[in-house]
């Protein structure tokens, strides 16, 4: 068991639940506060578009120590780029 396992385990059982689910807490606390740190720290130079970045990292970490499944990225990603090429707008491209 690894750190990270670990800390979902305690997460899961502090919530009085599962250790899927203090991963899912766990990783949603990390995009969260990555965020935060992110836009705070570059003030307004970064908006918009510009925050995927630092999102995509956060996701692709909480992924990798395994709090988060892989189809939770897949799924993440094509909301995304659901919400940036809004393919439903009346305007063309």
């Amino acid at each position: 068991m690894s750190v990270f396992d670990g800390l979902a385990l305690s997460m899961g059982n502090l919530l009085g639940s599962t250790q899927e689910v203090g991963g899912f807490i766990l990783g949603l606390i990390t995009l969260i506060v990555l965020l935060i740190i992110v836009t705070w720290v570059l003030g307004d130079t970064v908006k918009g578009v510009a925050l995927l970045i630092p999102a995509g990292i956060a996701v692709t970490f909480v992924a990798l120590v395994g709090w988060w499944p892989i189809w939770t990225v897949i799924l993440i990603a094509l909301f995304m780029a659901l919400a940036i090429f809004n393919p439903w707008s009346d305007s063309g491209p």
